[in-house]
């Protein structure tokens, strides 16, 4: 699940221009990561399954300056007040007390009968609003998690294998993270397969 945790700044800037790419040896089955590229590195005692969390920088639209203006209307700044509407219903009664041995029915009288309801509502005056008076691009660093599955043979004890692992956002605006791993040392060729999972993310697939 993606977390929105920490507004950055106007200009999306990598970890890259900040120093080397940290690297991160994997001997559990899962590793948070507080930057979007990591060079990571596959031991004897990695496991065949690894998750993986980065945090990946992603753009979007957003107000950046606000602005207040008067404004007339309603509004809880301007108080408020009391005010009535009627509330009627259609009552019967018979229109004389029926006599000694009478058998038809007592004639009746109906009327509509008002009560008064009374309503709270806020009053009109020129109050103070606020507003967006200009719109930008923010940077939000987005926590995104992606898999890996080994298919390949666990290095011996004294070999490693190293890939670079690193985080981006598909589209502007939406907080859709892609992966990518690329193999920079390893023990024999591989074929690395990245797939989209809907509600689980990515899952790369080492053979």
């Amino acid at each position: 699940m993606k977390h929105l945790f920490m507004l950055a700044c106007f200009l999306l800037t990598s970890n890259l221009v900040h120093g080397e790419v940290p690297t991160v040896t994997l001997n559990d089955k899962k590793v948070r990561i507080n930057t979007d590229q990591v060079k990571i590195i596959r031991t004897s005692e990695t496991p065949d399954k690894v998750r993986i969390l980065l945090n990946v920088p992603a753009k979007s639209n957003a107000c950046v300056a606000y602005g207040t203006r008067v404004v007339y209307g309603q509004n809880y700044q301007c108080g408020t007040e009391t005010f009535y509407t009627q509330s009627c219903s259609r009552q019967c009664r018979p229109a004389r007390p029926p006599r000694p041995g009478e058998n038809v029915p007592v004639p009746t009288i109906c009327e509509n009968v008002c009560t008064p309801v009374a309503h709270t509502r806020y009053r009109f005056c020129h109050y103070n609003e606020s507003y967006c008076a200009s719109y930008g691009t923010v940077v939000n660093m987005i926590e995104d998690q992606v898999t890996i599955k080994f298919k390949t043979p666990s290095p011996a004890a004294n070999e490693t294998e190293e890939y670079l692992l690193s985080g981006s956002q598909n589209h502007y605006g939406l907080y859709n993270i892609g992966f990518r791993l690329e193999a920079v040392q390893t023990i024999q060729n591989v074929d690395i397969n990245v797939v989209d999972i809907l509600g689980i993310g990515d899952i790369i697939t080492v053979r």
